[in-house]
């Protein structure tokens, strides 16, 4: 799928990843290059423009994003955070070209008509993964966080850092975007698209707390015995994962509706969530 979200800018999408590329009168601008895409990236581009590539930006390091990065003309200038240079270049896969521009906090980036402010905001997926801001048509891309019209994936997202990454969606909300590009799904997202993950997951983490402040470890015992640790922890965790993932699934939400009549998938990974967010409290800020 091609479309044309704005003005100039390209949304390209095929087997549930999606990214951007940019003519700008001076070259094109492309940002990641997702092996399940493939050769369809290079077709696509040059179905709207002759352009040559000129720049291409990494979201993050991860393969799965920018793991056909050999695709485009070594002439390109790539550019990336700090941290992504410095996973790359551990990984020395000649499929991920290691960048020729580095940057810390930001960068901006002017080519003909088009403007983009690269910005590293922390940890939110992993280290280096940046926003990518076209302010003047309020286009923004953010790679594995927002999942518009479904839970996050597995495990908050896969997230080094919960905390980080609940964060992120007030960091995300601050932009003054109308369009969101996520690297995943069916479509590009929106504002309402964050506003309604957000709140999944401020409401995952209440049930958790809640969860972590209702289920006593010696009740869980009483049933498992003591002796076996791994045994009782496990049952530990689990009677916390089934009473958070219980709450957030039959509570209403704030416009009436469930959970699982809100956002794919709830049905299917809110327990993984509520594990990854459990742990994230228990071990890192009970509070």
């Amino acid at each position: 799928m091609l479309e044309e979200i704005k003005p100039g800018i390209f949304w390209i999408s095929a087997g549930g990843y999606d990214t951007i590329f940019m003519p700008t009168g001076m070259g094109v601008i492309v940002v990641d290059a997702p092996p399940a895409l493939g050769p369809h990236m290079l077709s696509a581009i040059r179905s709207k423009t002759a352009e040559p590539i000129k720049y291409v930006i990494y979201s993050h390091s991860h393969f799965d994003h920018i793991g056909s990065g050999d695709i485009y003309p070594d002439t390109a200038i790539r550019i990336a955070h700090a941290a992504t240079a410095e996973l790359l270049a551990g990984y020395a896969d000649r499929r991920r070209p290691m960048p020729n521009v580095v940057f810390k906090d930001e960068y901006l980036l002017e080519v003909g008509d088009k403007k983009l402010e690269l910005r590293y905001r922390g940890n939110i997926h992993q280290p280096g993964n940046i926003f990518i801001f076209e302010s003047t048509q309020r286009v923004l891309m953010l790679v594995d966080v927002i999942f518009p019209g479904w839970v996050p994936f597995r495990n908050l997202a896969v997230a080094n850092d919960v905390h980080e990454f609940i964060n992120a969606h007030d960091t995300i909300l601050a932009y003054d975007f109308e369009v969101l590009v996520c690297g995943h799904l069916t479509r590009p997202g929106n504002r309402g698209d964050v506003e309604a993950q957000r709140e999944y997951v401020l409401n995952l983490r209440d049930a958790s707390k809640s969860a972590l402040a209702t289920v006593k470890i010696e009740d869980v015992g009483a049933r498992t015995g003591f002796d076996n640790l791994w045994g009782l922890m496990d049952g530990y965790l689990n009677d916390m994962i089934e009473m958070a993932t219980q709450t957030v699934l039959t509570v209403p939400t704030s416009n009436g509706q469930l959970w699982t009549e809100r956002l794919g998938g709830a049905d299917v990974w809110t327990k993984h969530h509520a594990f990854s967010m459990i742990q994230a409290l228990r071990a890192e800020n009970p509070d």
